[in-house]
């Protein structure tokens, strides 16, 4: 979101921006302005203090059940920038002894910045927790609370041993073979057990650390001592599945026994969905799609896609293209033309079924694209574009895009609209980086003209004068000055400038000057007469001294 303020007292020669967020990183463009209209811009990158919220007060711990435990606490010691906490983060360690976790680790966010208490679930018995608590921001976490240790009851069988194995049933689909070793400990006897398993979403799921994510766990009760055997059927293809076991005696179930198995990739089950497409520019199309369903929680690496596209009365002339992201640009289409396509995913297994066909047509008539586009840097950080006019019965204007990225889709590149013109200046880029140009017209019914071909230009300056710069001023005399061009030695300077007449003037002299340090300059000097009231444009040229 931008603002924009505006300093009447000319006076002032700083302004205090408020209300920033912290850790963050803010552009500001500053300008001069007169009745006569804007002036350059001066661009300044601004990086706020990093906030990290203090530890939370007054942790406490209250053991609920076998499996569950209730924690509470006090927000940080307040200061200045505590409206900027939006809820907290509960950390739960498991102990860990010489040989695997005795318990896993948990991470519970309450998103509620006056929230004060939470219950924390799906815990182990007999198992001691570390707890901790730690207050979030929208960019960070703050400082954890110290460690609060506590254990949940026993009473409940010791944990079994389990096994998995991965086979292929006679449907072809996978199939997970699961056997157990009884506990050791089995206080009352052993009445059951609980098999839970679900597949990981592993890239899917918007966590930071994704052994807090929460699985979709199907659940198999199971009677008697004796059994020790389970076989799972139809697993999809390319997951990780966890699969948890539980002993179960009359007071409870026992900490789980935890095993995981990753299911062999295969080719895509269903095509890619959500297929939508939009003209860029009157030759130019952007096909977007939704990664197939069985692949956005999936292992399996999706690869890319292919698309088939091809003119809607020539299905013998089939044009391929292949992406790793799910967007294609398709340019240089031809006008008053259907175009067909359909677009497949595939893996290292193979391709998966192609979508259905869709078209798209352009229109009847596309405006050329502007030929002999050029570009120049005028600066370190900005360039001048120019290019041959065209007729200006059917446009409006022009686009120029650019980017720094000439493989990014041209969805994702920058742009500028201007009038019908044949040249315009990009400001605020990238100090000495390398930029690609395209332009297109802007039609009257809203849309674009072709694209014209790719310009690079880099941001070093070497054909304008540089460092351009004024010197002393007074109300009679200022002085400016330059750097040469450093590809050529030029032989004379073209100076242009507009003034307007508030005493008059009754003649204006240049001097050009050199200094010892090589840089070339005019100082202009005028004298007051009676006042005209109008405004002229006046350039000069000179000899350039080196």
């Amino acid at each position: 979101m931008e603002t924009s303020i505006i300093v009447s007292d000319m006076s002032i020669e700083e302004h205090t921006l408020t209300g920033l967020y912290p850790s963050s990183e803010y552009h500001a463009w500053i300008s001069a302005k007169s009745i006569r209209g804007e002036g350059g811009y001066t661009h300044v990158l601004v990086s706020t203090q990093d906030y990290v919220p203090s530890e939370p007060l007054e942790i406490k711990t209250k053991v609920i059940n076998s499996t569950s435990l209730f924690v509470e606490w006090k927000p940080p010691m307040q200061d200045e920038n505590h409206g900027f906490i939006i809820g907290y983060q509960i950390y739960i360690h498991g102990e860990v002894n010489e040989e695997e976790l005795v318990a896993e680790e948990h991470s519970y966010i309450v998103t509620n910045e006056s929230a004060l208490n939470s219950l924390v679930t799906d815990l182990q018995p007999d198992s001691t927790y570390k707890v901790q608590v730690a207050a979030m921001t929208r960019k960070s976490r703050g400082i954890p609370s110290r460690n609060k240790v506590v254990r949940t009851p026993e009473g409940v069988p010791s944990r079994p041993l389990l096994q998995i194995r991965l086979f292929a049933d006679e449907s072809l689909t996978v199939a997970i073979n699961a056997t157990w070793i009884n506990s050791s400990k089995t206080p009352g006897g052993i009445l059951g057990w609980r098999l839970r398993y679900g597949k990981r979403p592993n890239f899917c799921v918007n966590f930071e650390n994704h052994q807090f994510e929460k699985l979709d766990m199907k659940e198999i009760i199971l009677n008697g001592y004796d059994t020790n055997e389970y076989t799972v059927r139809r697993l999809e293809n390319g997951f990780k599945y966890q699969f948890r076991l539980a002993a179960r005696n009359d007071v409870g179930y026992s900490q789980e026994a935890l095993a995981e198995v990753n299911t062999p990739e295969a080719p895509p089950t269903g095509p890619p969905t959500n297929i939508s497409f939009h003209f860029i520019t009157a030759d130019t199309v952007i096909l977007t799609w939704d990664v197939p369903e069985a692949f956005r929680c999936s292992n399996d690496r999706l690869l890319g896609y292919i698309l088939q596209f091809h003119k809607n009365m020539d299905d013998y002339f089939i044009m391929e293209k292949n992406s790793s992201t799910p967007k294609m640009v398709i340019s240089e289409l031809e006008e008053d033309t259907s175009y067909n396509f359909r677009v497949c995913g595939y893996t290292t297994e193979g391709i998966g079924p192609f979508s259905e066909n869709m078209y798209f047509s352009t229109i009847t008539e596309i405006v050329r694209a502007p030929s002999n586009v050029q570009a120049l840097a005028t600066s370190n950080n900005s360039m001048e574009v120019w290019w041959d006019e065209v007729s200006p019965k059917a446009i409006v204007g022009y686009r120029i895009y650019y980017t720094r990225n000439e493989t990014m889709a041209l969805d994702m590149w920058s742009c500028k609209d201007v009038q019908i013109t044949y040249s315009a200046e990009l400001k605020n880029l990238v100090h000495f980086a390398s930029y690609y140009i395209q332009v297109a017209c802007r039609t009257k019914e809203g849309g674009f003209g072709r694209l014209s071909k790719i310009v690079q230009v880099e941001l070093k300056p070497k054909e304008v004068p540089t460092q351009f710069e004024f010197g002393t001023t007074f109300h009679w005399y200022t002085s400016i000055s330059w750097n040469a061009p450093r590809a050529f030695k030029p032989h004379y300077y073209k100076v242009g400038f507009d003034y307007l007449f508030e005493m008059g003037v009754s003649f204006i002299r240049f001097d050009v000057i050199d200094d010892q340090k090589h840089r070339t300059g005019l100082s202009v000097e005028w004298s007051e007469i009676s006042s005209c009231g109008d405004e002229r444009k006046q350039e000069t040229s000179g000899p350039a001294h080196q």
